[in-house]
C-alpha cells in the first residue's frame, strides 16, 4: 500500500524506512581527498532526491557524518600531531543487496556481451528510463548514466527493481528566482508550487566534459553545457551497447581516446565525415548532406573487433616493405542481422535526430524514446535485407543472483578455458571465425579483449575474493569489527572492544561451523578428521583480537567508572562504588532450536576463551586436507 500510495504522493511515507535497515552501505572520502567536499554535493543530491522521488527509484539516505581524526600518518594523538586534525566525510545510505545492472550483463553474457532484445527493452525503457525522468522532474540531471549506476534491489529471480546510485556527478539545472545564474527566458514548472519560482541556470558557453566516454553524448564531447537530453542520449547508447554487444568507438574508450570517440560518433549522426571509414564501406557522402549511419551502432561487438583487426593490419601493410601479395588480411565478421532491419534503424534515428534537435533548456520526447525501444520488439520488416533470425539465440537473463561460491566457480572455468569459443562465436551462423591459418597472415594484437571491453565502463574486473566472503555477512562484519578494534586499541573502549568481541567469540563457540559451506573445498562435510583451515584462521584472528585487550582483563570492562577512580585498576574496596555493567550476547541461528542469551561476565569470558583455545588446538593436531583432484 505505501508502494502505492507513493506514485501518487511522493513526499507521503507512512512509515520510516531507516528503521528497516539493518545493515546500511557508507561512501567515504579517500585518504587522498581528505577536506576536498567531494562528498558534500552528492550528499545533497541524494536527500533531494530521496525526499522528493518514489522509494523504490532511490536509495535510503540515512545521513551524511564528518569526523575529525589525527592527520598523523601512524595514527598518533600524541605530540604536535594532535593538533592537526582532518576531516574525513561519509554518505550513510541504504546497502542495495543486488548486483549492478553491468555485472548482471557481464555475468549473463561475457562471451559475447548481447542481451537479449526484450531484455535490453526492459533494462532501458522500464527502469533506466523512468528513473531519469523522475529526476529530471526534480530539476536533477545524473550526467553519469551508465549500466554500473543502477544496482538491483534484491537477489531473487522475482525481485527485479532497480535504484539509480552514484550522485558525484549529478546537478541540479535549475535555480532559485534570485540565483544570479537564473535565466528569466526560461521558466522552470516545479511539480510543487512551494517553494517560490526556479528558472534555468543558464547555458555556459564552454563546458568541461563529464560522463564516461563510453556512452557520453555528442554534445558532451563537443563541451556544451550538460542538458537532460544528454542522458537520454546517453541511455540510447547504452541499450544499443546492450542489445548488440559493442559500439563502434568502444576500443577509444577503453583506451582513453576522447577525441577519437567524438569523431566516431560525429560520423555517426552525419555532423562529420570519415572518408577512410566511408571509402571501407563503399559509400561517400551525398554533395547535399552527409547522411547518418546509426546502423553502425547495431553491428556488435564481433563485428568492430574483426574490423579493428583488418584496419590495423591494412595500416600495418601500408607501413611494410613488404609487398601486398605475401599478406593475408584477416577477414572482417558479418554484423549483426538487426543491423539490416529498416524498423529497428529507423526508430534509432528517430531518437537520435530528436535529441540532436534539443537545446539546452528543452524536454526530451519521453514518449518518443519509449516508442523507439519498443519498436525492437516487433518482428523485421519485410522489406528489410534480414539473412537470418539468429539474433532471437540470445537467452534471456537469469533473474536469480549467484551466490560468491558460484561466482568464483564461474572465473575458474573461464581461467581454465571450460568457456569455449565455439560456444560463443561460431554459435551465430552469420559470424565469420577469426583464425588466422597462414603463417604468413599479419599478427595483430585485439585491443578490445574482454577485459578490455569491461574496462570500457570503468568497471575494473572485481579482485579474487578471499574465503571470508564466503561466510555470512553478519559474521563477516563482526570479524572486520573485532580488527578494526585490534588495529585501534588505544582509542577504542576496553567495554565495547568487549561486547563486539563476544558477538563473534560466542558464534565460533556455540554454532556448529558447516565446513561443506564455509571451507575452501566443498567436499568436506561435517565429522571428517582433516583440518578446516577458515575456521581455525578465524579462530587464531579472534584470538589476536582479543590479546590487543589483555583479554579483557580491566576491570572498565565489566564496571562503570565513578569520580575519584582513577584507571580503574584500584583496589578491591572500591569496586564497591561502581556500577556493574549488563553485557550480553544473543545467540540465534538454524542449528540452534531457541534464541540463547550468554552473559558477558567474567565467567563468561573465561569459559568463552577457553572453548577457543581448545578448539584451535584440536584444528592445528588435525591433518591438512589433500588437494583437490585436477579436472581435465
Amino acid at each position: 500500500n505505501d508502494t502505492k500510495n507513493n506514485r501518487h504522493n511522493h513526499h507521503h511515507r507512512p512509515t520510516n524506512p531507516k528503521k528497516k535497515l539493518r545493515i546500511i552501505a557508507a561512501k567515504v572520502e579517500l585518504s587522498d581527498f581528505t577536506n576536498s567536499g567531494v562528498l558534500d554535493n552528492e550528499s545533497s543530491v541524494l536527500k533531494d532526491l530521496y525526499t522528493n522521488m518514489p522509494e523504490q527509484m532511490i536509495p535510503v539516505y540515512v545521513d551524511y557524518v564528518k569526523t575529525r581524526t589525527p592527520s598523523s600518518e601512524n595514527g598518533s594523538t600524541t605530540g604536535a600531531a594532535s593538533s592537526e586534525k582532518s576531516t574525513i566525510s561519509a554518505i550513510i545510505m541504504e546497502l542495495l543487496a543486488g548486483e549492478d545492472m553491468h555485472h548482471l550483463r557481464h555475468r549473463h553474457s561475457h562471451t559475447h556481451r548481447r542481451l537479449a532484445i526484450s531484455d535490453a527493452v526492459y533494462l532501458c525503457k522500464d527502469v533506466i528510463l523512468p528513473l531519469l525522468r523522475e529526476m529530471h522532474l526534480c530539476g536533477v540531471i545524473h550526467r553519469d548514466v551508465k549500466p554500473s549506476n543502477c544496482v538491483r534491489t534484491g537477489t531473487t529471480p522475482t525481485d527485479r527493481n532497480f535504484k539509480v546510485v552514484d550522485f558525484g556527478l549529478s546537478k541540479s539545472f535549475i535555480v532559485p528566482e534570485g540565483d544570479k545564474t537564473a535565466d528569466k527566458k526560461h521558466p522552470w514548472k516545479p511539480k510543487s508550487t512551494a517553494g517560490g519560482r526556479y528558472y534555468f541556470r543558464k547555458e555556459r558557453p564552454d563546458a568541461e566534459f563529464r560522463g564516461t566516454s563510453m556512452y557520453a553524448s555528442l554534445r558532451v564531447h563537443q563541451l556544451r553545457d550538460y542538458a537532460r537530453r544528454d542522458d537520454i542520449w546517453g541511455l540510447m547508447y547504452v541499450f544499443c551497447d546492450l542489445v548488440s554487444g559493442g559500439l563502434p568507438w568502444m576500443e577509444y574508450a577503453a583506451t582513453r581516446k576522447r577525441a577519437e570517440c567524438q569523431k566516431m560518433k560525429e560520423w555517426i549522426q552525419g555532423e562529420s565525415s570519415l572518408s577512410a571509414q566511408e571509402e571501407e564501406d563503399g559509400s561517400e557522402s551525398p554533395p547535399a548532406g552527409r547522411r547518418l549511419h546509426i546502423e553502425e551502432l547495431l553491428k556488435g561487438a564481433e563485428y568492430h573487433k574483426s574490423n579493428h583487426r583488418y584496419q590495423k593490419a591494412k595500416n600495418d601493410l601500408a607501413n611494410s616493405s613488404r609487398s601486398p601479395a605475401e599478406h593475408k588480411l584477416p577477414p572482417v565478421a558479418e554484423p549483426l542481422a538487426m543491423s539490416k532491419d529498416s524498423n529497428k534503424i529507423q526508430a534509432l534515428t528517430n531518437a537520435f535526430v530528436h535529441l540532436a534537435a534539443l537545446d539546452y533548456a528543452d524536454s526530451p520526447d519521453y514518449d518518443l524514446i519509449e516508442q523507439s525501444l519498443n519498436q525492437f520488439q516487433q518482428p523485421p520488416s519485410p522489406n528489410s535485407t534480414y539473412y537470418g533470425n539468429v539474433d532471437n539465440d540470445i537467452p534471456c537473463i537469469n533473474w536469480q543472483q549467484p551466490t560468491p561460491d558460484e561466482v568464483n566457480k564461474r572465473r575458474w572455468e573461464r581461467k581454465m578455458g571450460k568457456v569455449k569459443e565455439e560456444d560463443t562465436i561460431s554459435s551465430y551462423e552469420n559470424v565469420i571465425s577469426l583464425v588466422f591459418d597462414d603463417d604468413d597472415a599479419i599478427e595483430c594484437n585485439d585491443p578490445l579483449k574482454e577485459d578490455i571491453l569491461n574496462d570500457a565502463e570503468n568497471e575494473n574486473e572485481l579482485l579474487e575474493k578471499s574465503n571470508t566472503l564466503r561466510l555470512p555477512l553478519n559474521l563477516q562484519l563482526r570479524l572486520a569489527q573485532v580488527e578494526y578494534n585490534s588495529l585501534n586499541h588505544k582509542t577504542i573502549p576496553p567495554h565495547l572492544a568487549l561486547r563486539d568481541w563476544m558477538e563473534l567469540a560466542v558464534v565460533l563457540a556455540y554454532i556448529p561451523w558447516d565446513s561443506k559451506k564455509y571451507e575452501r573445498a566443498g567436499n568436506r562435510k561435517k565429522g571428517t578428521l582433516y583440518q578446516r583451515e577458515s575456521y581455525a584462521r578465524i579462530l587464531e584472528q579472534c584470538l589476536k583480537g582479543g590479546e590487543a585487550f589483555n583479554m579483557f582483563q580491566s576491570r572498565d570492562c565489566f564496571y562503570f567508572p565513578t569520580d575519584g577512580y582513577g584507571g580503574g585498576e584500584g583496589d578491591g574496596g572500591g569496586l564497591k562504588s561502581r556500577k556493574r555493567r549488563k553485557i550480553s550476547v544473543v545467540i540465534k541461528d538454524d542449528s540452534i532450536s531457541h534464541p540463547t542469551k550468554v552473559r558477558g561476565d567474567m565467567m563468561e569470558l573465561s569459559k568463552v576463551i577457553c572453548m577457543l583455545r581448545k578448539n584451535l588446538d584440536l584444528e592445528q593436531n588435525r591433518t591438512l586436507a589433500p588437494p583437490p583432484a585436477i579436472s581435465w
